[in-house]
C-alpha cells in the first residue's frame, strides 16, 4: 500500500471510525500510521471548579472564570482536519485514538495516562444529561491526608490573612478552594503543582481521597459542596472530562450563549443568587453550604446584649452580643487563649483571641497560626464555665485567590493553554475570586438562599444541664477583633477559616 492510500485510510478511521477488521490491521502496520500514533500525548481528564455559597453562622460564594480562545468548527478547513496531530477538539464528536494507562491495573498513576477523548455534541444545554457516576471505591481513613489538608488550610489563611492592611474582615474557605485547584488539576496540562500543594502525589488517588472526604464531611447534611459549570455557545467540552466531574464531583454543566438571560437564570436558580459570567468561555463554580445550630442557643431574651467592639481599624462599633454563663472548653495556646462553642451537628466554632502585647495585630497573629498550635489547645483545654460575650456579626470578604496562590507556588495552572483536557482552544485561568460571607446569630448559623436567610430550626431547649458552677467563670470577652475557625470536630479540619475584625 503506497503513502497515499495509507494517508486517505487515516483520514477514514479518524472521521468514521468504523473500519473492516483486516482493512484496519493492514493500516495499523503502516510506519506512517506507527508515526502518527506517537505523536498522541495521553492526558488525564476531569471536572473542573467552582463557586460556593456557604452558611455557618455562614455562607460562602467561591467562583473561578476560565477564559479561552477556542476553535468553532465553522472555522475548522478539511487540511486541519485531516491530521490527528491537530487538537481532538476542532472536530465535533471526533475521537482521537486511545491509549492504554501504561501502569499495571494495581498501581494508581502519579500522572495524566489517558487521552481526552470526543466532544459533547453541540446543541445540548444539560451537558450532564445522559452522564452517570460510576461506583467509586472510598478509602480509608488517612491521617497522611488529612493532616495535609489541614497545612494546606493553615497556609492559605496565613497568606490571606498577610495582604490585609486595611482594617477588613477575612474570610475563606480553604475545603471550598481545594475543591476547586483539584477539579483545575484534572483539566491542567501541569496537574503536579496542585497535587503537591494538596499533599498527594497521584491525581487519580487524589480524586479518590477528595470523593472519600466529602462522603464524611456531608455526612448528616450540615455541609454539601457541588459545582457548576458554565459553557459559551462556541466552546467544546469534553465527554471524559463530564465523566470525571460525574463521577468525583457530582457537578452541573450547562451551555449556552453567556449573553443570553435564560442562561444567566440558570445560574441564578443553581446558586441561590445571582453570579456573574466572563464575557466568553468558560465560568466554573463551587458551591458549598454549611448550617450548624448551636449545641446551646442563645434564646433568653437577656441573652443578647449591646456593647461597643473595638474594630481593628481603630473605631468603636455599636453591636449585640450573644451572652452566657456556659460551660464549654477552654484554650490556652501559645500566644492566644479562646474556647469551643459547639454545633449539634459534629462542627465546632473554634473562637482565638490572641494576647494583647504579643502580636502587632490580628492579622500578625493569624499570619503565624499553625495547625499543631490551634489542635494542641483544643486536645488540652478542658470543659469549664465561662462567661461568654460574642459579637452577632455578619462578615462578608473577597479574597482574589491568584495572588495568594502564586504565594503559595501555583504559576502554571495561570498560563496560557493550562486547561487542554477541560475544553476545546487555549483554555487558560482569567480570574479566581473567593466571595464568603459568614453569619453568627442566636440559633448558631443561617442557611442562605438568595437573598432570604432561612433560621435552622434550634433545640428545644437552651438550658445547659452540665455540672453546677462551682468557682467564678473565665472571661472569653471578645470585644477586639479575633480569629474564627469552622472545623469538623473529629478530625480539626477547618472548612471555613476567618478574622472578625469589626469591619
Amino acid at each position: 500500500m503506497n503513502e497515499r492510500k495509507t494517508a486517505s485510510a487515516w483520514e477514514l478511521l479518524d472521521a468514521f471510525g468504523d473500519v473492516d477488521d483486516r482493512f484496519l490491521a493492514e493500516v495499523e502496520a503502516q510506519p506512517e500510521v506507527q508515526k502518527r500514533r506517537s505523536r498522541v500525548r495521553p492526558r488525564w481528564l476531569a471536572a473542573a471548579c467552582v463557586a460556593a455559597a456557604v452558611t455557618v453562622g455562614a455562607s460562602l460564594a467561591v467562583g473561578l472564570s476560565f477564559g479561552r480562545g477556542t476553535v468553532a468548527p465553522s472555522d475548522v478547513s478539511s487540511e486541519e482536519t485531516s491530521e490527528v496531530t491537530s487538537s481532538p477538539a476542532v472536530l465535533e464528536n471526533s475521537s482521537a485514538p486511545s491509549v492504554e494507562p501504561s501502569v499495571e491495573p494495581s498501581v494508581e498513576p502519579s500522572s495524566p495516562t489517558w487521552d481526552t477523548g470526543k466532544l459533547v455534541a453541540m446543541g445540548n444545554r444539560n451537558l450532564m444529561e445522559g452522564f452517570t457516576a460510576n461506583p467509586v471505591e472510598l478509602l480509608a481513613s488517612d491521617e497522611a491526608f488529612l493532616a495535609s489538608q489541614r497545612e494546606f488550610a493553615y497556609a492559605l489563611f496565613r497568606a490571606s490573612a498577610t495582604r490585609r492592611t486595611d482594617g477588613s474582615d477575612v474570610a475563606v474557605s480553604p475545603l471550598s478552594t481545594e475543591w476547586a485547584l483539584a477539579l483545575a488539576a484534572n483539566g491542567a496540562d501541569a496537574p503536579e503543582e496542585l497535587t503537591e500543594l494538596l499533599g498527594e502525589t497521584s491525581l487519580p488517588r487524589l480524586n479518590r481521597l477528595l470523593r472519600t472526604l466529602r462522603e464524611r464531611l456531608t455526612a448528616d447534611e450540615a455541609l454539601t459542596l457541588d459545582a457548576g459549570l458554565w459553557f459559551d455557545e462556541p466552546v467544546g467540552v469534553y465527554e471524559d472530562f463530564l465523566q470525571v466531574n460525574a463521577d468525583y464531583f457530582g457537578g452541573a454543566a450547562y451551555r449556552g450563549s453567556f449573553a443570553d438571560a435564560q442562561t444567566l437564570q440558570t445560574l441564578a436558580d443553581w446558586a441561590g443568587g445571582p453570579l456573574k459570567l466572563p464575557d466568553s468561555g468558560v465560568a466554573l463554580y463551587g458551591k458549598m453550604t454549611f448550617s450548624g445550630t448551636w449545641e446551646t442557643p442563645f434564646l433568653r431574651e437577656d441573652e443578647v446584649v449591646d456593647g461597643v467592639f473595638h474594630a481593628a481599624d481603630g473605631t468603636e462599633q455599636a453591636v449585640q452580643y450573644l451572652s452566657q454563663e456556659r460551660r464549654m472548653s477552654y484554650l490556652i495556646g501559645d500566644g492566644f487563649y479562646g474556647g469551643v462553642l459547639p454545633y449539634a451537628e459534629g462542627y465546632d466554632f473554634v473562637l482565638l483571641q490572641p494576647w494583647e502585647g504579643r502580636w502587632a495585630d490580628v492579622y500578625d497573629f493569624a499570619s503565624a497560626l499553625t495547625p499543631s498550635a490551634v489542635a494542641e489547645a483544643i486536645a488540652e483545654g478542658s470543659p469549664i464555665w465561662v462567661d461568654l460575650m460574642l459579637p452577632k456579626f455578619t462578615a462578608h470578604a473577597e479574597t482574589p485567590l491568584q495572588e495568594t496562590l502564586s504565594a503559595l507556588g501555583v504559576e502554571k495552572l495561570f498560563g496560557a493553554g493550562a486547561l487542554p483536557a477541560m475544553v476545546s482552544g487555549d483554555a487558560s485561568l482569567s480570574a479566581a475570586v473567593q466571595t464568603l460571607s459568614v453569619s453568627v446569630g442566636e440559633l448558631g448559623t443561617e442557611a442562605l438562599a438568595a437573598d432570604r436567610l432561612i433560621p435552622v430550626e434550634p433545640p428545644v431547649s437552651s438550658t445547659v444541664t452540665d455540672a453546677p458552677m462551682t468557682s467564678a467563670p473565665e472571661w472569653l470577652h471578645l470585644e477586639s477583633p479575633f480569629v474564627y475557625l469552622i472545623v469538623e470536630r473529629e478530625t480539626v479540619l477547618p472548612v471555613v477559616m476567618g478574622i472578625y475584625a469589626g469591619n
